[in-house]
């Protein structure tokens, strides 16, 4: 599955679609619709800080590229104008309706942050190298190598992974990869839970 964007009287809608065979060849067919597209211009450049745990991590990742495209935080939500981002119901709305926020090479949206929030690690670390740096280039967060690397260690603290900074969804190579393979990770095991007041992920008991 993957997003794409279709224009309708002149505005961009984005939805989630998967490549199906049929008898007269492949079709793309809806899985999802995401909302029409609101695309802010990155206003700043934020320093990272490194955070003791993988959710801890994802928060801060995720909130920063908030803030660098002029999203204002209030409590769980972040809003830009009449977008809203609202944390504890894993949701991207405008007026009550679906919003897909382009940021960079991808879109957050429901169904990009909800990936985020409920990511679930493979057993095999390259595996889940490839399908986080997937997942982050789809839900439009940019982040460098090492900072990369050192959250993918947190979740295999005692693997080699000496071949991750070829996936980090900073490398264009790796965009590049990424998009033309449509791949977009399902997730089920590895819950997390968005609470009203603080910066983190906390993980579900």
């Amino acid at each position: 599955m993957f997003i794409r964007c279709k224009k309708i009287s002149g505005k961009q809608y984005a939805y989630l679609v998967a490549n199906e065979w049929t008898s007269k060849g492949p079709r793309q067919r809806v899985i999802q619709y995401l909302g029409k597209v609101h695309a802010p211009p990155k206003s700043a450049e934020l320093s990272l800080r490194h955070q003791q745990t993988f959710q801890e991590n994802i928060s801060h990742f995720l909130f920063r590229e908030l803030q660098q495209h002029g999203f204002v935080r209030d409590n769980a939500t972040w809003i830009d104008g009449t977008v809203v981002v609202n944390l504890s119901t894993r949701t991207c709305s405008e007026n009550s309706n679906p919003v897909a926020i382009r940021m960079n090479e991808g879109f957050l949206c429901d169904h990009t942050l909800q990936q985020l929030c409920t990511f679930r690690q493979d057993r095999e670390p390259q595996i889940t190298g490839k399908q986080l740096a997937t997942l982050l280039v789809e839900a439009g967060i940019l982040i460098p190598n090492d900072a990369f690397i050192s959250l993918v260690e947190q979740l295999h603290p005692t693997e080699q992974l000496s071949n991750l900074e070829a996936q980090n969804p900073h490398s264009s190579h790796s965009q590049q990869a990424i998009h033309e393979e449509k791949i977009v990770p399902t997730s089920s095991l590895f819950h997390v839970e968005i609470q009203a007041q603080p910066d983190i992920l906390q993980q579900k008991q």
